[in-house]
């Protein structure tokens, strides 16, 4: 059986015997123990190093709290409108009839384009309450238009229409797409706090994932269907409900 502790008195016995005999040697053994400390202590050093600077954590508390802050002033400002956070609006739910386009003619699609945006003038929009809730939307929400289109013609025409007189809304956040199914990756996508849709199949699909579906539909009761989903017959009665929720 092998002894070890007397293996090891006998290295040492011998190290300290050629040690005395070389005292270079003993230089030598003093820097490799002294090495072996340091490779030792490394990792004690380098958890005190990798703690965080105080400086940096008060900037992220000063950075959180304002982030904080901001979320709470824009929750409070959507709360004065009964809304808040992110909203998927459908175009067709708060465009006149008159301003679809199946209900105009393609002669005279951009001459209407032009008479319905130079026919509003800012006192008619001060007096018209549909623009005043668009308006207030587009401030105190950050609002995506969802349009489905069947060509490039129609997508031009609303384009048009919505650039020229529902200017206040993001362009750059106007989107088109040509199914169902696209409107509700759209929406999927942004993953709003409110979605404003005009028919079933898409604001059922949507109340899967989201509480705040909505629908507008002619002929509607202006109360919850059978789905659960807020349903009116116009735009300006569902915000006139949702702007006193």
């Amino acid at each position: 059986m092998i002894h070890w502790s007397n293996i090891l008195a006998i290295i040492r016995k011998v190290i300290n015997t050629y040690t005395q005999k070389n005292p270079r040697a003993a230089r030598i053994m003093n820097i490799i123990w002294y090495a072996v400390i340091i490779i030792g202590l490394l990792p004690l050093l380098l958890v005190i190093f990798k703690r965080k600077d105080p400086s940096s954590e008060d900037a992220q508390r000063n950075t959180s709290s304002g982030q904080s802050t901001q979320q709470q002033n824009r929750s409070s400002s959507g709360k004065s409108s009964g809304l808040f956070g992110k909203v998927c609006l459908n175009a067709k739910a708060f465009l006149l009839d008159h301003e679809l386009y199946e209900n105009r003619s393609t002669n005279q699609q951009q001459e209407s384009i032009m008479e319905i945006a130079s026919s509003t003038t800012e006192t008619d929009d001060a007096n018209d309450e549909r623009m005043k809730h668009l308006k207030k939307l587009a401030n105190d929400c950050d609002v995506y238009i969802i349009v489905q289109v069947a060509s490039d013609e129609e997508q031009n025409y609303y384009q048009d229409l919505l650039e020229k007189k529902y200017g206040f809304f993001n362009s750059v956040k106007i989107l088109f797409c040509e199914t169902v199914k696209g409107k509700i990756a759209f929406c999927r996508q942004i993953n709003p706090q409110l979605c404003i849709d005009v028919d079933k199949e898409t604001t059922r699909e949507l109340k899967r994932f989201y509480e705040g579906v909505c629908m507008i539909q002619k002929n509607a009761k202006n109360s919850k269907n059978e789905h659960d989903i807020l349903e009116y017959s116009n735009f300006l009665d569902l915000m006139s409900h949702l702007t006193k929720a």
